[in-house]
């Protein structure tokens, strides 16, 4: 649990609304954000913590590359997977019930959907191997990247207009929780957001390292 940063005073857990991100100590009789206090808190914290082994930063001059790559457990469930309906196809079909195989109209009907899933199984195969984030802040060159070499998706920013770094309750739900998120909210009021299946320790350490770096306004 967080501290009021003016008087010490531990929040209250009923005084906290995920859903506003607003937090209120009953002592000071003042409303705070709760997604940048865990960021403050992290930013502490990152003074005397230690890099996890997910991620690399890299610092030359007012240029940081914090790059994310972990992969994910899934990889180890679709690999086989890819490998049986790739067999299954080039085969031309087992009957899974009686293991004898099919007739030449069936192996005609199923051999084309079959290659057709094999090739998206290994295409998200590789991408899951390959696939990381990069947070680079370079001024108004600053972005975020996910993904690798031509399939790529980012989102430039500029970090001097970032208002503040907040750790928040995202859109995404793992076993029916849902996670945390990094959130980087800028000027305009719009935010942008990542980590949401990070492990803890890279969030914080992340939120915490974002927290010290950007300009906050």
């Amino acid at each position: 649990m967080l501290n009021c940063p003016l008087c010490n005073t531990e929040f209250d857990k009923f005084n906290i609304d995920y859903n506003t991100d607003l937090t209120y100590c009953v002592r000071c009789r003042l409303e705070y954000r709760y997604g940048q206090l865990q960021a403050m808190a992290a930013a502490k914290r990152f003074a005397t913590s230690q890099c996890p082994k997910h991620l690399t930063v890299h610092e030359a001059g007012q240029r940081t590359e914090i790059t994310y790559r972990r992969i994910s457990p899934i990889v180890w469930f679709l690999i086989p997977l890819t490998y049986f309906t790739l067999a299954t196809a080039l085969r031309g079909g087992i009957d899974p019930i009686t293991l004898e195989s099919f007739s030449s109209c069936e192996q005609a009907v199923i051999r084309r959907p079959l290659l057709a899933i094999a090739a998206f199984l290994v295409c998200a195969s590789i991408y899951l191997l390959l696939a990381r984030i990069q947070i680079v802040l370079n001024g108004k060159q600053s972005e975020i990247s996910r993904g690798f070499g031509w399939l790529v998706w980012r989102r430039k920013f500029d970090a001097t207009q970032v208002r503040y770094v907040a750790i928040r309750l995202g859109n995404v739900s793992v076993n029916d929780e849902t996670q945390p998120e990094i959130r980087l909210v800028l000027e305009q009021g719009s935010w942008i957001a990542f980590g949401a299946l990070w492990t803890d320790e890279s969030r914080q350490y992340v939120a915490g390292l974002l927290a010290t770096k950007l300009p906050l306004l």
